[in-house]
């Protein structure tokens, strides 16, 4: 069985009002993580509140 090797890398960071940061990363189809980010999951967490995690 040969080895599976990744290509491309998708690294995602995300900032809170007050500085705190998350990292997060995709490597298998990264270029629909980037999509489904930028259209559906960056608008419902922007301008939420960072404590209101029941809500996702």
């Amino acid at each position: 069985m040969s080895s599976f090797r990744f290509h491309q890398r998708l690294t995602c960071e995300i900032e809170t009002d007050v500085g705190t940061i998350g990292i997060g990363y995709a490597a298998l189809a990264p270029i629909v993580v980037k999509q489904a980010i930028d259209k559906w999951f960056a608008p419902m967490v922007i301008g939420e509140d960072r404590f209101d995690v029941a809500c996702l």
